[in-house]
């Protein structure tokens, strides 16, 4: 826990070391500022990169869209090549039906001789207009098979063409299909990103709001102690009783607080008992303090020869202000949270650890 809530105003040391204490608030506060506006500006980026995605993502869009709109234009188009190729093998066949029913025609048609020309010359005249139609008429029918061939044959290269395009266009579909995937994967991992950090500047603004408002009410202590003077124990021999019967489950010192996410100081340390345990005064003393401060929930503070002790996080409070105390006296039980005690000698934190027995 840090030291910026500490009750000051219980220190009996010199008033300019709590100032010193004030600097040190004044200095996290710019600390957490600075992060506050690194953020804001990280945050700033994280947006414009998801804009920029989103913009991305549309115009992949609109290219996919493009594409679909070119791949059924050349499906319409292989649709009416496949029917002209149709119309085209019809209407070779019936050239060819044509063909062989003018050759059978010019293979039955008798052919007139010398005598028959004499004798019947309008007969002859006729039987011959009727083999030349029929051998214009072969004519034009092969002719018309042969463009139908070579037609044939443009045809199904168009389609080939036509079907290798469709092939490429689905190809190319496909990788963009793709990278919008990827883009879209990319898009949820910064928008990730960037729910993080607007959670981690949220935490650090309240974190701010905090700081500020003890900074506001170290100040105040700060003048009440300049009114204050005591003496200042050594702590030489002085052995204190655990406060309750539990596991330490913070230190003494510098650790992570996951709540804010930074560094802070531990001013005392943090022991973990069932809800509803005795709380007991370290040593024998005066009630000095009792009441509730911004992260530190209910608290006791004890006066004893030359220093004080902390308790804090109470669920209830057994003593009041004044009451004299003797080492074990119950001065409280825990709460859900595990119980946060403190020694304090010259209005600096001591690590209480090395003189509990």
């Amino acid at each position: 826990m840090t030291l910026l809530l500490i009750p000051l105003v219980l220190v009996s040391g010199k008033a300019d070391k709590y100032k010193k204490k004030l600097a040190k608030v004044e200095a996290e506060l710019s600390s957490v500022q600075r992060e506050i506006k690194r953020l804001g500006e990280k945050e700033e980026s994280l947006v414009q990169e998801v804009e920029l995605l989103d913009r991305q993502e549309e115009l992949l869009a609109q290219n996919i869209e493009l594409l679909q709109k070119q791949k059924a234009a050349l499906q319409q188009d292989l649709q009416q090549v496949e029917m002209d190729m149709i119309l085209v093998q019809n209407r070779g066949e019936d050239a060819k039906q044509k063909l062989a029913l003018a050759t059978r025609l010019l293979y039955i048609t008798p052919k007139p001789d010398l005598m028959h020309a004499f004798l019947d010359f309008g007969s002859v005249y006729k039987a011959y207009r009727r083999v030349k139609f029929l051998r214009r008429m072969a004519a034009y029918e092969r002719s018309l098979i042969q463009r139908l061939e070579q037609t044939t044959i443009r045809l199904s290269n168009l389609m080939q063409l036509k079907t290798k395009a469709l092939g490429q266009l689905s190809i190319t579909e496909a990788k963009l299909q793709q990278k919008n995937q990827e883009l879209n994967r990319t898009k949820q991992k910064k928008q990730r990103m960037l729910a993080r950090v607007q959670k981690q500047k949220d935490r650090k603004q309240k974190y701010l709001a905090q700081l500020q408002k003890s900074r506001a009410e170290l100040k105040a202590i700060i003048a009440k102690m300049q009114k204050r003077s005591g003496k200042v124990s050594t702590m030489k021999g002085v052995k204190l009783l655990s406060p309750c019967e539990g596991t330490v489950v913070g230190k003494f010192g510098l650790l992570w607080d996951d709540k804010y996410g930074t560094k802070i100081k531990n001013s005392g340390i943090d022991i973990s008992a069932p809800k509803g345990s005795q709380v007991k005064a370290a040593a024998g003393g005066k009630v000095a303090y009792v009441g509730w401060l911004e992260g530190y929930g209910n608290v006791v503070v004890l006066e004893h020869d030359g220093f004080y002790t902390v308790y804090s996080r109470l669920d209830r409070i057994n003593v009041a202000e004044g009451d004299k105390v003797v080492k074990g006296s119950v001065i409280g039980k825990t709460s859900a949270q595990p119980l946060h005690f403190e020694l304090r000698v010259g209005g600096e934190p001591v690590d209480p650890e090395k003189y509990l027995f």
